[in-house]
């Protein structure tokens, strides 16, 4: 809940077009009671957020060019977010931690490469703009190279884990459901060296 809501609060009204800012306000009130109840629910993960998005916006000023320093906020939430899900166990709650982090990441650099055309026109921060990457084709295929990375990474952390229940489901989730999940990001079908547990 508390993802959605800071997602719908992601750009400005005044950026949107006529029929998206009535969908937003209409958002907006009727996921207010349920964000409310959310932040009741854990309001340290609120001040993560609050906190992540002020270093979103520092990092937007200075115009940021390294890819994981501006990915790092959305790898922040979404670590901390599946570090709720492991066990008391410390060693299982970082892992937990970096497979988020690393999901956190793809989202970050996919989302941005699917905005570099209208982040170009508007006049907006974009890390692939900034690293004089304009061409959208070219932003994805950056972002596809590091999200082959990033999964490559998650599947090393996901193998540290020890999982006791529901074992084969999340292998097939967290291992087939991320090879099909990435592979369409690349387009020549090369054969992606996958480092399986």
């Amino acid at each position: 809940m508390l993802l959605g809501w800071h997602k719908l609060q992601d750009r400005r009204c005044d950026e949107l077009p006529f029929q998206q800012r009535v969908k937003r306000t209409i958002d907006r009130i009727l996921l207010r009671r349920a964000y409310e109840k959310a932040v009741q629910e854990n309001p340290a993960l609120e001040r993560l957020f609050e906190q992540e998005q002020e270093q979103a916006i520092v990092q937007m000023n200075l115009n940021a060019k390294n890819y994981t320093e501006v990915a790092e906020p959305m790898s922040n939430i979404y670590g901390a977010l599946y570090s709720t899900l492991a066990t008391d166990e410390n060693s299982q709650r970082k892992s937990m931690r970096y497979i988020g982090s690393c999901i956190g990441r793809v989202f970050y650099l996919l989302d941005k490469a699917g905005r570099v055309a209208d982040d170009k026109r508007a006049e907006r921060y974009n890390v692939y703009l900034v690293n004089g990457v304009e061409d959208p084709g070219a932003a994805l295929e950056n972002a596809r190279r590091q999200s082959l990375a990033a999964a490559n990474d998650l599947v090393r952390a996901y193998g540290m884990l020890d999982v006791k229940l529901n074992k084969s489901l999340i292998d097939n989730i967290m291992i087939l459901g991320l090879r099909h999940a990435v592979e369409p990001l690349d387009p020549e079908n090369q054969p992606v060296r996958w480092e399986l547990p």
